[in-house]
Parts: C-alpha cells; sequence; structure tokens
C-alpha cells in the first residue's frame, strides 16, 4: 500500500511540476494570445477577444488579418478596440487595419482585451507581442 501511495505521490508532483514550467511564461506577463498563424480567430461583425492579459499588456501588440469579403472596392476592413480591466472602452478605431493586412499597436499596462470585428462578412485574425515599433 505504502509502495503504490509512493509512486502515486511520485507522479502528482511530476505533473504538477510539467504544468508550473509549461504555463511559466504566461503566468510571468499574465499575456494570453491564443490564437497564432495555424490556430485563427473566426472573425465576423461581432467583437470577438483576440487577446487578453490579466496584468494589463504594457506591450505593442501585432494583429493580423485576413479578410476575403469585398466592401465596394476594397476587401472588408477590421474594427478594433481596447477594453480596460472592468471591460470600459479605453480606445476604438473603425478600420484600423485594411482587409488582409497587419498593424502594430502600442498597448500600455491600462489595456486588458483587444478586441476585433470585420466591416462585413468574416474573416480570420490573430495576435501576437512584437519589439517592431507601432505602425
Amino acid at each position: 500500500m505504502y509502495k503504490h501511495f509512493k509512486s502515486f505521490s511520485a507522479i502528482l508532483v511530476t505533473l504538477s511540476l510539467l504544468v508550473v514550467m509549461c504555463c511559466g511564461v504566461f503566468a510571468a506577463n499574465g499575456n494570453n494570445y491564443p490564437y497564432n498563424s495555424s490556430k485563427q480567430l473566426q472573425t465576423s461583425t461581432s467583437w470577438k477577444t483576440v487577446a487578453s492579459s490579466t496584468k494589463g499588456f504594457n506591450c505593442n501588440v501585432m494583429i493580423k488579418c485576413e479578410n476575403t469579403v469585398f466592401v465596394g472596392f476594397h476587401i472588408s476592413r477590421n474594427h478594433i478596440r481596447m477594453l480596460g480591466k472592468n471591460g470600459n472602452v479605453l480606445w476604438e478605431e473603425e478600420g484600423a487595419i485594411d482587409g488582409s493586412s497587419k498593424r502594430i499597436f502600442k498597448c500600455g499596462s491600462d489595456v486588458y482585451t483587444i478586441q476585433i470585428r470585420t466591416e462585413s462578412g468574416k474573416g480570420l485574425a490573430y495576435a501576437y507581442e512584437t519589439t517592431d515599433a507601432p505602425t
């Protein structure tokens, strides 16, 4: 019995260490980018969260969009907004990113959520932290 308990305890400790090591980067800065070039967010005309933070971003964030729906003579643009800790809108820009383009935003420590929506139709988007300058 003691031998089984000892083996079970060793497995639990190993799993706990594995979780701490894998999640250490997320816990360090609190920024969460769940979508990337291989797993993109399906965007629409409704606001959707493309990135979030538990401590405030305080960094530059690249948002890349890939839309295919035409509005007149251009591909549907993307609207971006940044929300504070309590969900209040800190900043919003209509047509912030052209339909099939990317842009870098300076996100202060007061920004906790970055949301996106398309001007029309659907598209794909993802975000990541960058050291490049805002555009």
